[in-house]
């Protein structure tokens, strides 16, 4: 399964089924918290009500007063789903390195290209401090 931003919005939280990368869906989450409308105590819950396939038998784990949360809310859910589809520290360095060595600037503006590599090199180098 591939992840379908197009069917996010900024009512409209992405979707997981629980298939696709865990990481490549954090990062949407972050894409959707600077576009969405919703109020900060709605974040949580909608997340939620959009896992899917196998990721929404894990439903039934979450706190609702705590996905309610409008400060912690969103890293709650993120909290709960996280061991069951990242396995340990090593993986996580590995996909952010790759990530890292896989960023190119093509067309894009510099200003742009040099937050994004900025931000890889930072997730890249947290992840290997965790090691």
């Amino acid at each position: 399964g591939t992840i379908h931003a197009s069917k996010m919005g900024v009512k409209v939280a992405p979707a997981f089924d629980g298939r696709t990368s865990w990481f490549a869906y954090e990062e949407l989450i972050d894409e959707w918290l600077d576009i969405t409308t919703l109020d900060a105590d709605k974040l949580g819950p909608s997340l939620r009500s959009r896992l899917t396939g196998e990721a929404a038998a894990h439903k039934p784990l979450f706190n609702r007063e705590l996905l309610k949360d409008p400060d912690n809310g969103v890293q709650y859910f993120k909290s709960v789903l996280r061991p069951y589809y990242v396995k340990g520290v090593q993986e996580v360095f590995l996909w952010r390195f790759l990530n890292l060595m896989s960023c190119h600037r093509g067309t894009k503006d510099m200003l742009p290209w040099i937050t994004k590599i900025t931000i890889s090199r930072m997730r890249c180098r947290d992840a290997w401090m965790d090691l």
